[in-house]
C-alpha cells in the first residue's frame, strides 16, 4: 500500500482525526505543545506499529497491550520510534547507543594485543596453525622445539625428570644446555634453574609439516600453552593464551563480552582505554591505519561506517566513552538518530520527536541531510518539529491546533509545506557589562582555552555556540560546581583560576532537563508540589471525615486507599517475549489507582480520580478558591504546561516539561519576593518548543530576572537570545576547534 490511512484517531485529545499519509516521504508534524502532535505520531502510529509487530512475533501476552483509540489504520509499516522519553541511563554512552563500543570490543578481542600488567611486555597469542606458518618461513633451518617447565625455580628436579622419562621424553634443556634425561647433571640444593623439555629437533620444510604440527600440539600441552622455538641462532616464544615469558603470569583471553583489562589491551599503538577516549573522527583515522586479518577488516568497516555517521551529524568531536547523561539535548538527539539509522533498514516508518531540539543553526544542515537520506533509502519519516528549516524541506506538513489539550486535537493543515517566517539570529555587540558581575577566569577544563567570562548580576546571560564548542564545559562543568564550592558544598569544578563576584549570593538553583521522576507512581501533581495540598483538601471534606480518612488515604505510596493490585500506579508491568516490557491498564482498578471506598470522596463533585484526569488549566478553574494550589497551577500554565494532566505519569514527561515544572515551582514559591541572592541555571529552556510556547517561557524567565535573579542559560532560539541582557558566543568549532569565547555583549539582531 502506498499510503498510511488513519480513520477516527481519538487518542488523548485527538478529535476523531482522519489522515492519509503517503509512504516514502518526509512528513513534518507541528503545532503548539499539547495540540496532539505526539498523540498522533507516537501514541497512535508508533504504538500501533509496535503492538502489531509483537503480535506478529507470536507473543501471546501482547494481546493485553492497549490498542490506541482509533477506528482504523491501514498501510502501517514496521515502526521505530525516537522519542524524547527514550532517556539515557546512568551507564549508557555514545558507544552503547550506536553499537560502536560493541564493535570496537569485538575488534580488540580478536585483533588486539594484551600487555603484561607487571612488565608491560606484549603478550601475543597464536594458534597452532599460525605458529606452524610462522616457523615454516625458515625453510631448511634446524628447529629445536622446547616446552618451558620452570623458570628460576630452586626445588629438586629428580621426580619431575623421572616422570618425563616414563612418559617417553628423551631430552631436556637445563640452564640453556641440552642433556639426555638419564644423564642430567645433579643440581645443588636450593640453586635456581631454568628447565625446558625438548619436544622435537627437526629441519624445517614442507615435507615435515605434519610432524611439526603434531609436535607443536605436544609442546603447547606440556608447556601449559607456551613454547620456545630455537631456529638457528634465533629464539622465539609463542603462546596460545596471554602469558608473560618472563614471570609466567597469565591473563584471561579477552572476549567481546568480557574485556575487563578496559588499559592492557592494545590495537596498534594505543590501548583500548585510549581509543574509547579519542574523538570519533580521530578514532576513524587510527583504525584506518591498522593491519588486520580479513574478518577483522570486516568488523573495522562496519565500525568506521557507524563512526562516520556520527561525524556526518556533526558529532566527530565526541568520544564513544562519553556518558549520554553528559550530552546536550542536541547531541543526544543526534546520537540516537545515528544509532537507529545505522542498520540501513528499508520500508520502515521512523517516528522522530524533535530532531532539531537544542541545535545551533550551523548544526542544522547535517541533521536535515540525514533525514533526507533516511527517506531516500525507502523509508517514511514522521518528524515532530517546529524549526522553519525542517518544515520547509518536508514533503508534507501536518499542523495541529489551534491550542492545547481540549482546545487542540484538530488538523488545521495537511498538505504542502506552508512558508515559515525566517528567524533572525542575534549577535552580541562586543562590550564589557556594566555593574556587578560574577567573573570566572582561566577556565581550562575540557576543550576550554583559558576562558575568561563575565555574568552580570541580576541580569540574563545566554550562552550559545555549535555543539561541542564548550558551552556545557564552561557552565555545568566549571561555573556551577565553582559556585557550589563557594557556597560550602563539595563538588569538583574543572580547572580554572578564579571566581569572584559572589558576595550576597546564598542559593544556586540548577534547572536541568532531567526528567522529574522515574517512579511509576510519580505524576505531574507530585512533581509540581500539588499533591500534598490536594490530599489535605480531600481529607478535609465531610465525606472523608465521616469515613475517618486522612491525607494518607489519598497517597499512591502508602497502603490504605490505593489499589494494591497496581500499588497505586494505575498500570501493571507486562514482560514481553521479544521486546522490552510494557505497562498496561490495571485490570482491578481500571486505571483509577484507588479502591472504591476512596473514590467515593469528592471535592466540588470531583473524586481523586477525576482530579488526576484534569489538565492544569482545568484544575485552575476547579481549585480557584484555593490560593496555594492556584498559585502553583497558574505558574504551570504561565510556562506553557496548561495542557498537562495532573495524573500524567512523571516518567512520560519530556526533559523540557520536567524543567518547566521545576521553573513553575520556583516562580510560585514566595511569589513577588526578591531573588537577588539567587543564581538560576537553565539548560536549553526552550528546546523542542513551538515558537508560541517559546514566547511564554521567555516571559517567565523575564519574571525571574525582574525579581532580581541572576539568570544564566544555554539557548539557541532567537527569541530567547534576543531577550537576554548579555550574550556569550562560543566556538568557532567543536572539540579542539572550539573552547573560546568569540564575542560577548548585549544582543543585537
Amino acid at each position: 500500500m502506498q499510503t498510511i490511512e488513519i480513520r477516527g484517531a481519538r487518542e488523548h485529545n485527538l478529535d476523531s482525526v482522519d489522515l492519509s499519509l503517503p509512504r516514502g516521504i518526509l512528513i513534518a508534524v507541528t503545532g503548539p505543545s499539547g495540540s496532539g502532535k505526539s498523540s498522533l505520531a507516537l501514541d497512535t502510529l508508533h504504538a500501533e506499529g509496535q503492538r502489531r509487530l509483537v503480535e506478529a512475533l507470536g507473543a501471546t501476552r501482547a494481546l493485553r497491550l492497549s490498542r490506541p483509540d482509533v477506528d482504523l489504520i491501514t498501510g502501517l509499516p514496521p515502526s521505530i520510534g525516537l522519542s524524547q522519553l527514550s532517556r539515557a541511563t546512568a551507564r549508557s554512552t555514545v558507544g552503547t547507543l550506536t553499537e560502536t563500543r560493541r564493535l570496537l570490543n569485538t575488534l580488540a578481542a580478536h585483533e588486539g594485543l594484551l600487555h603484561c600488567p607487571e612488565c608491560g611486555r606484549p603478550l601475543p597469542v597464536h594458534t597452532t596453525e599460525q605458529i606452524t606458518t610462522a616457523l615454516l618461513q625458515h625453510d631448511g633451518a634446524r628447529l629445536t622445539l622446547l616446552a618451558p617447565l620452570r623458570r628460576g625455580a630452586s626445588e629438586s628436579v629428580g621426580r619431575l625428570l623421572d616422570e618425563l622419562h616414563r612418559q617417553g621424553f628423551a631430552r631436556i634443556q637445563l640452564n640453556g644446555k641440552q642433556h639426555l634425561i638419564e644423564e642430567a647433571p645433579a643440581l645443588e640444593p636450593g640453586s635456581p634453574h631454568d628447565l625446558d623439555l625438548v619436544i622435537d629437533r627437526i629441519r624445517l620444510g614442507a615435507r615435515h609439516q605434519e610432524r611439526l604440527f603434531s609436535s607443536l600440539r605436544t609442546a603447547l600441552s606440556a608447556g601449559r600453552g607456551q613454547i620456545i622455538a630455537e631456529v638457528g641462532e634465533e629464539r622465539y616464544t609463542f603462546a596460545d593464551h596471554p602469558r608473560c615469558p618472563d614471570d609466567g603470569s597469565t591473563l584471561p583471553a579477552p572476549t567481546p563480552r568480557n574485556i575487563t583489562h578496559p588499559e592492557r589491551l592494545y590495537l596498534g599503538a594505543a590501548s583500548l582505554d585510549a581509543l574509547i577516549a579519542k574523538p570519533a573522527a580521530d578514532l576513524i583515522d587510527h583504525l584506518s591505519g591498522l593491519s588486520l586479518s580479513e574478518p577483522g577488516a570486516a568488523v573495522r568497516a562496519e565500525l568506521c561506517r557507524r563512526l562516520q555517521l556520527l561525524t556526518a551529524l556533526g558529532l566527530g568531536h565526541l568520544p564513544i566513552s562519553r556518558a549520554t547523561t553528559a550530552l546536550s539535548t542536541g547531541e543526544l538527539s543526534r546520537v540516537r538518530l545515528a544509532g537507529c539509522s545505522a542498520n540501513e533498514l528499508s520500508g520502515i516508518l521512523y517516528v522522530i520527536d524533535e530532531p532539531t531540539a537544542g541545535l545551533h543553526p550551523d548544526d542544522l544542515p547535517m541533521v536535515l541531510r540525514h533525514l533526507r537520506t533516511m527517506v531516500d533509502s525507502g523509508n517514511t519519516a514522521v518528524v515532530i518539529d517546529h524549526h522553519p528549516a525542517l518544515l520547509t524541506i518536508s514533503d508534507l506538513q501536518v499542523r495541529f491546533g489551534p491550542g492545547a489539550g481540549p482546545l487542540g486535537g484538530k488538523v488545521l493543515h495537511c498538505g504542502p509545506p506552508q512558508p515559515a517566517s525566517a528567524l533572525s539570529f542575534p549577535v552580541p555587540s562586543p562590550q564589557e557589562p556594566t555593574g556587578p558581575v560574577i567573573r570566572l577566569t582561566g577556565a581550562t577544563g575540557g576543550n576550554l582555552v583559558g576562558v575568561d567570562a563575565a555574568f552580570p548580576r541580576g541580569k540574563w546571560t545566554a550562552i550559545c555556540g555549535v555543539s561541542g564548542s564548550g558551552k556545557s564545559t564552561l557552565l555545568t562543568g566549571t561555573l556551577v560546581p565553582a559556585i557550589q564550592v563557594a557556597l560550602g558544598q563539595t563538588p569538583e569544578p574543572l580547572p580554572h583560576s578564579t571566581l569572584t563576584g559572589l558576595v550576597g549570593i546564598r542559593r544556586l538553583l540548577t534547572l536541568d532537563r532531567t526528567p522529574p521522576g522515574r517512579q511509576r507512581r510519580s505524576v505531574t501533581a507530585t512533581a509540581a508540589g500539588l499533591w500534598t495540598p490536594i490530599r489535605a483538601l480531600l481529607a478535609s471534606t465531610r465525606s472523608a471525615r465521616i469515613r475517618g480518612f486522612g491525607p494518607d488515604r489519598f497517597s499512591f505510596n502508602r497502603p490504605g486507599g490505593r489499589c494494591e493490585a497496581c500499588q497505586g500506579a494505575g498500570r501493571q508491568r507486562v514482560e514481553l517475549d521479544y521486546l522490552p516490557g510494557a505497562d498496561v491498564v490495571c485490570e482491578v482498578c481500571e486505571g483509577r489507582r484507588f479502591d472504591r471506598a476512596t473514590l467515593l470522596v469528592e471535592f466540588k463533585g470531583a473524586t481523586v480520580h477525576d482530579i488526576l484526569q484534569m489538565t492544569v488549566d482545568e484544575a485552575r478553574l476547579h481549585f480557584s478558591s484555593q490560593p496555594r494550589l492556584l498559585r502553583i497551577l497558574t505558574a504551570l500554565s504561565d510556562v506553557g504546561l496548561g495542557y498537562l494532566p495532573l495524573g500524567q505519569t512523571a516518567n512520560t514527561l519530556s526533559g523540557g516539561e520536567g524543567q518547566r515544572i521545576r521553573l513553575a515551582a520556583e516562580l510560585s514559591r514566595a511569589a513577588g519576593g526578591s531573588l537577588e541572592d539567587v543564581v538560576v541555571i537553565l539548560d536549553e529552556p526552550a528546546a523542542a518548543l513551538h515558537p508560541s510556547d517559546a514566547v511564554r517561557i521567555t516571559t517567565s524567565l523575564l519574571r525571574l530576572v525582574g525579581r532580581g535573579a541572576t539568570l544564566i542559560t544555554v539557548a539557541y532560539q532567537p527569541s530567547l537570545l534576543s531577550a537576554a541582557d548579555h550574550l556569550i558566543v562560543m566556538g568557532p568549532g567543536a572539540g579542539p576547534d572550539g573552547g573560546r569565547i568569540l564575542a560577548a555583549g548585549p544582543p543585537r539582531v
